[in-house]
């Protein structure tokens, strides 16, 4: 049978009975709690139902383990009493004096009790006891303390009364054979055995005609006796006994009957005999009687279906109108069901409505007890008898039953005329509840000539899926129990009334309408599954359940749960897309596994006696737990022996009953005969399941200390197991972090439901924190997969509910964070269906629009409103997707008004004939907001005439309560006004209780809980005490929910904040009016005033406006919200400031209007911090003096430190900004100044200036100074620079740059290198202001490219804004690419398009190649991340990529298509495929259709996944041919790493030895991502190299056959090595060196590469080899003296030509290039102590020293000088050189001697150096004190000496930082240049040693520590190879050891390593 499953499994237990129920099973409790699971938050229906006030609830000050009971009934005499003793184990719970017992009707002999310590074994004495008999307390006072947490036991005697009043322990008794009655304990509902039944002759007549309404029947049951007796007893219900005979069969003798009694509490009939009844004699008891045909849906019953009488009549629903019958008024008609009260009523609702008759029909529904109510009978489902039916009926009716009619009379005119339908007599014995029969006028549709469905006429084509697939099921079935059906026919029925969901009478089964009638484009795929489930769980039944019957309702688990557990698995075959298998883990076990976790589960097999408690294991332990289990059995044997197991327990006991032990011996002896295996015995391990309730919970506790960790592991994978899993918290933050991983998808999609269902539950139980299950549902952003979806909806559903009734912005966030989740599931499956959709994306996109569009996302509501309003006013031509139809109805409703209810409603009573549409209806009209309609809904619920089926009612009142929060308020008031209407309908004031315990279950507020108390105390009287007192137990749920959302709300809000740091998008700006008032004058408090007016505009209704604030006062009483239409000011009702997203969120009385424009005026103080970030302070000194300016940096979220606003890029908006200034002072901004006012004496004489309104901008590019600064212009006077009035002359250089309007700053501290304000940029001031004695080449090229960077943001970044900070590469990867490119037009003697590639390519795939890299897109979670992507991936590989795209498109179609984007999208916001559409459209304008070039295709290969391939190039050489493939370049490989999935859309360009053409950089061909290899053809010949990626404009490395790199390589070391493009040479250099280090290329091959360097005269290879050869110097520093020095030696003999020719001094006729390939190769020169450059050096700074004044060191010698004196000095060349820093005003000079400093080898001096660095006011900026850390550990004598400094003053350093992550960062790079084990365990050890004080740095500490042990792993991988190459190149007659912990302490000055950190910081602009 398919019930309804419920929780509430013993609902209909008498409550005395459920109460001792409940103190049994809190004892079974006690004792599974130790091992079993309990979630004290689902004990809802049964604890609370029986659940007294808190007077009547124990102490708990002692928790009970164990009972052991003797009991001793006396029943022989008249006595009836019993004797009993009893032990309870417990423990203390509490420090106690007092044991409190529940004990009624029972006296303890007090001499007996004994109290036990079990530890000590002490006996505790016994002082008084005393009995309330209110409370049923019996409280014993012991001799001494009871103690928490230990153990006792307590033992006495006691005795009691057998009473017979079915309460407690009673007596009760049974007639025995010899007429006599026998006090019994057992269960006292079974028949008397005495004789047995084996055929039964029916016959009815059911009278359905002039609502008569009755049956007659008679019955002829044969028996057969068993034992002796004169007593027959057999059932009988609700039917009149007309006449009883019994006659024996084989003399034909009647056996006289002297006297009938009934019990009606047994439904026992019995039939006293004049005689004893004969042993094993066959008797035949004849019974005439008649019968009800009620509409009660039970036993043999009526049913209807409504007919029309094709008139429409108009009719009205009034407002409060009270339940009563159809009465018409006039010619307006109350709707049926309601009549108004009073004279002049006025109708809330007019419709048209048909008005139908009833067609009547009797139909049978006898499970598990009812048959009794059709016939006399032995109505228990062991015994079995066959049937024969004979059933008369109209001639316009026809009957049915189990078997085929036989025959049919004629018109009996002794019976009014009725014809008789005469069946078979059924083959088999069949247990009464199995039979059926209907009279009805049904029509059929027939398969295969047999299987039929049968229904209404009207509703015959619904019949068609249902009919279609039941045969298939019924095969299937066959096939695999290897059993045919043998019934001749198999019927199927439609009944309209249907008490269940079906019921599986052996070949004639009878189902609720919606659960086999379907209608295509109307019902939905849901009900097409519903509707095959229900078919294949009755069709299952046919083997368990009909074949095989069980003994005893006991062990109805026998049927239910391989019925529960076929529905899904003989479908699998049938419906392979619909996922079953993994369906049935998220629909039948995960519920299964919540319902069996509340301690009033039952086990499996479970004692039940009365029809009640029969009925009630009808549930979800009896159905879906039993069928997981089954499956688990199914795993445990394996599928093919439990499969022939099952056939061998049909065979063995069909057409008979059985038990468990049947089941489980067949299984067992199959396991035996097929595997031959006694490992396990089914009996034993089955009985731990099915005679105890719950589940384990089983703990993984892992040890980590014996393996590394890569991956979680995971229990019961598949799952298989009904148990739940937890796991040690890191295994479980390691399964959080693969989840949120793009290998999330390696775990099983059921395993990730899995992994949610346990992770929800532990947590409600107390297991884990909700901060664990936030972290495993953070990664359903990523899940697009229907089964995890599944599992998570029902956690969600919870927390969801809970959460309303959080304070309104923390649920705000909830909701938020929710649809974020959703978002990616949403836009994958859209809101519409498609042709192409399977079943389950069906399924799955109505449950993610249900939770979307209830969540209320405005594009949902709209699409849903849009549709139903399309639906209404034309439904034919706009029918709404069967599928979307509940979400777009109840959206409709929830957003709609009582138009939309009405059309629904008439829809409803229009679809009559559809039960599953108007099922659907039932259960979304109760979506409405108006509290009105709600009400009315509601009152339909309470009437017959409303044409609502009685099996539906139970629908409305949760479709209003469960829509929405207004829901539950709804029906809260109107059970407060019409309780008294439901109580009558229902003839109980139970159903108001139930009522209320169902709304205790939703109230998610402290003031509907309250409500609904104040509502049951108001109504105590009417209640009466039982129900009263059940009420107010109910109440509990609504405490304990109340309770959790006190516990857990805000851990769960503070977490939903955290994942959604972006603002809504309900409000967008329109213009900001900026008034601001700083103050920093001398002895001020560095603060500043503000009040910003916002003019908004309202996308979306929305109560809410959320802005961005941080470190701002708000002054609330100033808020205003304005209607700029209506001058109309909106009431503010809250404010919340949400500092961790610096949220600021205003909630109004009333929804903003969509459309709206409205003004946000906020006035607030700031603060002018020293932070760099925001509206801030900075300052420089004029001798002693400091002089303070305010300036801002606001990238990428700092203006909101300034004004409260919209900080998003996104989120455009126009500025007009005012600023009030010292007269001294001038403020410049974003625009031209328009305005200055005179002196201000209200604001201490301030003037205000005002500027000009700016084109709609980003936040984060607004800047405005206030300063004393000079200026220098350009001569057109549109291009101005500020800075300190001192340094004016060093701005010469930087103005030659020229826009209409450009202001250029530069700020003495500044956290970036540059800021790109539109019309203001910012600088830290070495990288805008150039002294030609002391600015060194490199400075001049930095400032340059620089200020082309900050300048080609204007366009792109300023012009053109990024929408998020997802794609920051569109900003910096095209100012990246145009620093260098639009430069190089300025300076074209710089080679500045060359350097490029070096400096920006090259060092792109050096981070590129990690496995910690990003994707170029990157989504940002929270707002902390941001600043984290203004990385080497957003600028240097975007602008390598950029550069490669402009070669595939060409330089002109690339710049065109630039133009066309940037005009297209000028002051707007963007994202990559905007850009991709405009540059592929220029292309196809170009050179038209070229399939070859797809923009976007290419582009996202490049952008959305991280690394970049390295191509491998394989020549057959006599072949002519090369096979090309590509796979992702790793520069270090581990275990953990894959390249799998990583492909790329690649241009590949070539040339070869004998063409030598390294001018055609466009794509000759392309290697996609689907080629797995790509084969070229004419390439070179035999003898020739060839070379791959001309000019490196691919972002790809190359590799070549050992053969290619050889002929490389000997073009390299010929004199006509430069055939080889410069280019191509720096790219070999930089590839070889690179594929060696990751293991692809062997070093010997990449270190003859570099042989040819000595002929090497180029800088841009020397670039690219001196980057390479840092990596081996670096870590051949921890090979052994000998083996270092052979590197050193080997570098200087290839530098040695290149010394001599560049010498060191700077000559005249030197180019650009020139100065920068001396300062590398003099800095090489010098580290590695090469003599004349060492002697240079120290002679120019001795010079220096003695001649201060007059010897000035040229500026490009500087850096060398400095740093090799200092190295080779001491402390009075280092004091010498702090003092010139101290005295310094040039900037760039600045940063070369901070560097430069780091170079001493003395400890003292280096120790003072760090200890300065973190000293306020010593000198040094802060932002120029990282330099310093890094200065010192690159240099080798500095590393060891830096990391003590750390470890000793590491809180220090982090105080003055700010935090953590420096340290972290400081680790980090020292860490690259560790090259030894001792430095590695050193490091080791200090992080071990303060791993819980190193907070945000230990994960970067602990990477770090793996960075050093993979560097030494490459040193003992490749150091011998390195080794012996360098000895046989530099000195092939010795030996060196290739390694050793000795490394020299020699003090080397890596001056390489200082370059880069020179120029970092404008990097970062």
């Amino acid at each position: 049978m398919t019930e309804s499953r419920s929780t509430k499994s013993y609902l209909k237990i008498p409550l005395v009975l459920r109460t001792i129920l409940l103190g049994v099973i809190a004892a079974v409790r006690c004792q599974l709690s130790v091992d079993g699971y309990f979630e004290d938050e689902h004990i809802e229906y049964f604890e609370t139902s029986v659940r007294r006030p808190t007077e009547y609830r124990l102490p708990g000050n002692i928790l009970p383990l164990h009972y052991n009971i003797s009991l001793i009934p006396d029943l022989d005499s008249e006595n009836f009493t019993f004797n009993g003793e009893i032990t309870i184990r417990f423990k203390g719970v509490k420090d106690t004096t007092t044991i409190v017992l529940h004990m009624n009707d029972t006296v303890v002999d007090e001499d007996s009790m004994v109290i036990r310590d079990l530890k000590s074994n002490l006996t505790i004495s016994m002082i008084f006891t005393e009995y309330n008999e209110d409370n049923h307390f019996y409280t014993i006072h012991p001799g001494g303390f009871i103690y928490a947490d230990k153990e006792y036991e307590l033992s006495f005697k006691y005795e009691g009364n057998l009473r017979d009043d079915m309460q407690g322990f009673f007596r009760s008794s049974y007639v025995t054979n010899d007429g006599e009655t026998s006090d019994s304990l057992a269960n006292e509902y079974l028949l008397p055995k005495n004789v047995l039944p084996t055929h039964y002759d029916l016959k009815l007549i059911p009278y359905l005609d002039n609502d008569n309404f009755t049956f007659d029947g008679e019955v002829r049951i044969q028996v057969i006796v068993e034992f002796e007796t004169n007593v027959i007893t057999i059932h009988q219900n609700d039917t009149i006994i007309e006449e009883t005979s019994v006659t024996d069969l084989s003399s034909g003798q009647i056996v006289p009957v002297t006297n009938e009694t009934y019990e009606p509490l047994y439904h026992f009939h019995n039939i006293y005999l004049q005689n004893n009844l004969t042993v094993g004699q066959e008797y035949e008891i004849y019974i005439k009687y008649k019968g009800y045909l009620r509409d009660d849906m039970q036993g043999l019953f009526k049913s209807y279906y409504k007919t029309s009488d094709g008139q429409t009549r108009t009719c009205a629903f009034f407002q409060m109108a009270r339940v009563s019958t159809y009465r018409p008024k006039g010619r307006v008609h109350a709707c049926p069901g309601f009549e108004w009260l009073g004279s002049t009523p006025e109708p809330i609702l007019m419709l048209n409505a048909q008005f139908l008759s009833n067609r009547w029909m009797a139909a049978t529904h006898f499970q598990p007890c009812r048959a009794r109510r059709a016939f006399p009978c032995f109505d228990e489902p062991a015994l079995k008898a066959t049937f024969s039916i004979n059933i008369a009926r109209t001639e316009d009716r026809h009957a049915l039953s189990n078997m085929p009619v036989t025959s049919v009379s004629e018109p009996d005119p002794n019976y009014g005329n009725l014809t008789w339908d005469h069946f078979q007599t059924t083959p088999m014995p069949l247990s009464t509840y199995l039979l059926a029969f209907i009279v009805s006028d049904f029509k059929n549709l027939t398969v295969d000539d047999y299987l039929s469905v049968w229904q209404r006429e009207e509703a015959l084509p619904q019949a068609n899926y249902s009919a279609s697939i039941g045969l298939k099921v019924l095969r299937a079935l066959e096939d695999y129990t290897e059993l045919h059906f043998f019934l001749p026919k198999m019927d199927e029925v439609a009944v309209p009334d249907y008490q269940s969901g079906a019921t599986e009478q052996w070949g004639l089964v009878t189902y609720r309408e919606r659960l086999i009638l379907f209608v295509e484009g109307v019902s939905t795929s849901a009900h097409r599954q519903n509707i095959a489930t229900v078919i294949a769980h009755e069709f299952a039944h046919m083997w368990f359940g009909n074949l095989v019957s069980p003994k005893w309702w006991d062990v109805l688990w026998l049927n239910e749960g391989f019925a529960s557990y076929f529905e899904y698995f003989a479908l699998v075959e049938i419906e392979p897309d619909w996922r079953l298998e993994e369906q049935f883990v998220v629909r039948v076990a995960q519920p299964a596994l919540s319902v069996d976790s509340v301690n009033t589960s039952h086990p499996m097999t479970v004692d039940v006696s009365s029809p009640e408690e029969i009925s009630a294991i009808f549930d979800t332990i009896s159905y879906s737990k039993a069928a997981a289990v089954i499956r688990m059995m199914k795993h445990i044997l394996k599928p093919e022996v439990f499969r022939k197991g099952l056939n061998r327990y049909l065979v063995n006991v069909g057409n008979s009953s059985a038990d468990a032990e049947d089941l489980f011996d067949a299984l067992n002896e199959q396991y035996l005969e097929a595997l031959s295996l006694h490992d396990i015995d089914v009996k034993t391990v089955m009985n731990t399941w099915t005679l105890q309730m719950g589940y384990p919970v089983l703990t993984v506790t892992r040890d980590y200390s014996l393996m590394r960790v890569t991956v979680s592991q995971f229990v019961n994978p598949s799952w298989t197991g009904f148990y739940r899993v937890n796991y040690d918290a890191t295994n479980w933050a390691l399964i959080a972090a693969h989840l949120n991983s793009d290998s999330f998808e390696q775990i099983p999609p059921v395993n990730r439901a899995q992994l949610l269902d346990d992770v929800f539950n532990l947590a409600r139980a107390g297991y884990v924190d909700y901060t664990l299950v936030l972290q495993m549902v953070k990664y359903l952003e990523r899940e697009t997969d229907y089964v995890p979806w599944y599992a998570a909806f029902s956690g969600l559903n919870y927390v969801d509910k809970r959460m309303r009734g959080a304070p309104s912005y923390d649920y705000y966030a909830w909701k938020r964070f929710i649809l974020k989740l959703l978002n990616k599931a949403y836009t994958t499956l859209g809101s519409e269906g498609k042709d192409t959709d399977g079943h389950v994306t069906k399924l799955f996109r109505n449950q993610i629009l249900t939770w979307v569009c209830n969540l209320g996302d405005y594009a949902c509501v709209s699409s849903a409103k849009q549709r139903f309003a399309a639906h209404m006013s034309d439904p034919y031509n706009n029918p709404i997707d069967p599928d979307l139809k509940t979400v777009v109805y109840c959206t409709a409703l929830r957003h709609g008004g009582v138009e939309e209810w009405k059309f629904l409603w008439e829809r409803f009573l229009t679809y009559s004939n559809v039960s599953t549409e108007q099922t659907l209806l039932l259960g979304v009209l109760g979506c409405t907001s108006d509290e009105d309609t709600a009400h009315n809904y509601m009152h339909l619920s309470l009437s017959n005439e409303s044409g609502i089926r009685q099996q539906d009612l139970s629908l409305v009142f949760p479709s209003v309560y469960n829509a929405h929060d207004k829901g539950v308020d709804f029906a809260i008031s109107y059970l407060q006004l019409y309780y008294t209407n439901i109580s009558d309908y229902h003839n109980s004031i139970n159903s108001v209780v139930s009522l209320v315990s169902s709304l205790s279950s939703v109230l998610t507020s402290e003031a509907q809980a309250t409500n609904l108390m104040q509502f049951v105390e108001d109504i105590k009287d009417d209640l009466g005490d039982l129900a009263y007192s059940s009420a107010l137990n109910s109440l509990q749920v609504a405490e304990r929910n109340l309770q959790w959302l006190e516990t857990h709300s805000a851990t769960i809000a503070e977490f939903a904040k955290e994942q959604n740091h972006r603002l809504p998008m309900a409000v967008v700006p329109e213009s900001y009016t900026l008034k601001v008032i700083p103050y920093f004058e001398v002895d001020s408090e560095f603060t500043f005033d503000g009040e910003v007016v916002i003019r908004v505009n309202v996308k979306e209704p929305t109560d809410r406006i959320v802005l961005h604030v941080n470190q701002l006062d708000i002054i609330e009483s100033y808020l205003t919200i304005t209607s700029v239409s209506e001058g109309t000011q909106l009431t503010v009702i809250n404010t919340t400031l949400d500092t961790p997203r610096q949220f600021f969120d205003i909630q109004l009385e009333e929804e903003l209007v969509e459309g709206g424009v409205y003004d946000v005026r906020v006035s607030y103080i700031g603060y002018l911090n020293d932070d760099m970030a925001g509206f801030y302070r900075s300052y420089y000194k004029v001798g002693e003096e400091t002089r303070w300016i305010a300036t801002t940096l606001f990238h990428p979220t700092n203006a909101r430190k300034a004004l409260p606003c919209f900080d998003e890029p996104g989120l455009k908006a126009k500025f007009r900004i005012s600023i009030a200034r010292l007269p001294e002072y001038h403020s410049i901004s974003n625009a031209k100044r328009i305005e200055t006012t005179t002196p201000n004496t209200t604001e201490d004489g301030r003037i205000w200036d005002e500027f000009e309104e700016t084109p709609a901008m980003s936040t984060y590019l607004v800047s405005f100074i206030v300063s004393d600064f000079g200026s220098s212009s350009n001569l057109a006077g549109n291009v101005t620079v500020w800075e300190r009035k001192s340094v004016v002359a060093q701005a010469a250089y930087s103005i030659d740059y020229q826009l209409d309007k450009m202001d250029q700053a530069a700020i003495p501290d500044f956290s970036f290198g540059a800021m790109e304000n539109w019309g203001l940029v910012t600088y830290r001031e070495n990288l805008l202001l150039f002294d030609e004695t002391v600015s060194t080449t490199a400075n001049r090229q930095s400032i340059a490219t620089i200020i082309a960077h900050e300048f080609s943001h204007q366009w792109f970044g300023d012009l053109v804004t990024p929408d998020w900070w997802t794609y920051p590469w569109l900003n910096e990867g095209f100012a990246t690419y145009f620093e260098y490119f639009i430069a190089a037009k300025v300076e074209p003697n710089w080679r500045l398009d060359q350097q490029f590639l070096v400096e920006v390519v090259q060092n792109a795939f050096a981070t590129d190649a990690l496995d910690s890299s990003r994707p170029m897109n990157y989504n940002i979670t929270y707002a902390s991340e941001i600043i984290g992507v203004f990385d080497t991936i957003t600028y240097d590989k975007a602008g390598s990529v950029i550069r490669m795209l402009e070669h595939v498109l060409t330089s002109e179609t690339f710049r065109k298509g630039l133009s066309r984007y940037l005009k297209a999208q000028s002051y707007q916001s963007t994202e990559p495929d905007i850009l991709y559409s405009h540059l592929q459209a220029q292309h196809s304008e170009t050179v038209g259709s070229d399939e070859s070039v797809d923009v976007k295709q290419i582009m996202d290969s490049w952008g959305n996944q991280k690394g970049y391939p390295v191509i491998s190039v394989t020549r057959d050489y006599h072949a002519g041919t090369s096979n090309v493939t590509q796979k992702r370049f790793l520069l270090m490989p581990t275990s953990d790493t894959s390249d799998d999935g990583y492909n790329w859309w690649v241009p590949l360009s070539y040339t070869s030895r004998s063409e030598a053409d390294f001018t055609m950089t466009s794509p000759a061909v392309w290697i996609t991502p689907s080629d797995s290899q790509l084969q070229l053809t004419g390439i070179g010949g035999s003898g020739d190299w060839v070379i791959f990626n001309i000019q490196e404009t691919g972002y790809y490395r190359v590799n070549y056959d050992a053969q290619n790199w050889q002929l490389i390589t000997n073009q390299l070391n010929s004199d006509q090595f430069d055939v080889i493009h410069v280019l191509n040479r720096a790219q070999l250099l930089d590839d070889s060196l690179n594929l060696a280090r990751a293991g692809i290329l062997d070093y010997v091959s990449a270190l003859d590469v570099t042989r040819y360097l000595y002929r090497e005269t180029d800088y841009i290879p020397w670039y690219s080899a001196f980057n390479a050869f840092n990596f081996l110097n670096i870590r051949l520093r921890g090979a052994s003296p000998a083996g270092y020095q052979l590197f050193k030696d080997y570098i200087l003999g290839q530098l040695e030509d290149l010394y001599n020719s560049l010498e060191f001094q700077v000559r005249a006729t030197d180019d650009h290039v020139t100065k920068l390939l001396r300062t590398s190769v003099l800095s090489w020169a010098c580290t590695f102590d090469h003599e004349g450059c060492v002697s240079n050096a120290t002679q120019h700074f001795a010079q220096m020293m003695a001649d201060p004044e007059n010897y000035i060191i040229p500026a490009d010698l500087t850096s060398v000088t400095y740093c090799t004196s200092l190295s080779h000095g001491g402390e009075t060349e280092w004091e010498y050189l702090w003092q010139k820093y101290l005295t310094s005003t040039v900037s760039t000079e600045q940063v070369l001697l901070l560097s430069a400093l780091g170079c001493t080898t003395q400890e003292t001096l280096i120790n003072r150096y760090l200890t300065l660095s973190i000293t306020e006011d010593s000198g040094i900026r802060k932002q120029d004190a990282a330099s310093v850390f890094s200065a010192v550990y690159s240099n080798v004598g500095g590393i060891d000496l830096a990391f003590n400094f750390l470890t000793e003053n590491y809180e220090s350093i982090s105080q003055f930082y700010g935090g953590m992550n420096s340290i972290g960062n400081i680790i980090t790079g020292i860490a690259t240049r560790l090259s030894t084990q001792e430095q590695a365990d050193r490091l080791g050890q200090f992080i071990e040693s303060h791993q819980d004080n190193l907070g945000s740095a230990l994960l970067a500490s602990q990477r770090a520590l793996e960075t050093v042990q993979e560097n030494l792993n490459w040193l003992d991988t490749n150091g011998e190879k390195i080794l012996s190459w360098l000895n046989d190149t530099v000195n092939p007659t010795t030996t060196v050891a290739p390694s050793g912990n000795g490394a020299s302490r020699h003090v080397q000055i890596t001056l390489l390593l200082l370059l880069p950190s020179i120029v970092v910081w404008w990097r970062l602009a």
